[in-house]
């Protein structure tokens, strides 16, 4: 269902929600009984909705989008050698992730040394965990990182003319 260019009113969103619950109950021949939305005033009201019109089936605010929001609001707080070293993270995330041959021997070493392969996890702003999925990543594999670091340096500064 494209909802493209619609206004997301509490109406809208109670309407939509129960054309696809009603639609799932048909097809699949099974009984929805609780949706999870945002827990914006226009959700909150889409949800009230529907509990009118279906008493039967639950509504809740999604638990994973507060706490993203909450801690969000706490890594905004932090301190600024916190704000740096994120940034310094990203940084260097992004580093790899836009220089193909760098990436290759950071993936080669990590295989070799830690016997398994190299998958960067890059930050994603709207994605709490994935800020510190990438700084462990870092610690874990930070000796693969000054390695490949000095051998692109030596490559780029010594050996070429």
């Amino acid at each position: 269902m494209d909802v493209t260019g619609q206004r997301e009113t509490g109406e809208f969103i109670s309407k939509t929600l129960l054309e696809t619950i009603n639609d799932v109950e048909e097809r699949c021949g099974v009984k929805v009984v609780a949706t999870v939305t945002d827990a914006a005033a226009n959700c909150r009201k889409g949800r009230r909705l529907i509990s009118e019109q279906r008493p039967d089936i639950l509504g809740f605010d999604c638990t994973a989008h507060q706490l993203q929001l909450l801690v969000g609001d706490y890594l905004k707080a932090s301190p600024p050698e916190f704000k740096e070293a994120t940034k310094d993270a990203t940084l260097l995330m992004s580093w790899f992730l836009t220089h193909s041959v760098p990436l290759a021997k950071l993936r080669e070493v990590t295989q070799r040394l830690l016997g398994r392969p190299l998958a960067l996890i890059q930050p994603v702003a709207t994605r709490w965990n994935s800020m510190q999925a990438s700084v462990n990543q870092l610690i874990e594999v930070q000796f693969q990182f000054l390695y490949c670091f000095l051998a692109n340096h030596m490559i780029k500064h010594l050996w070429l003319p």
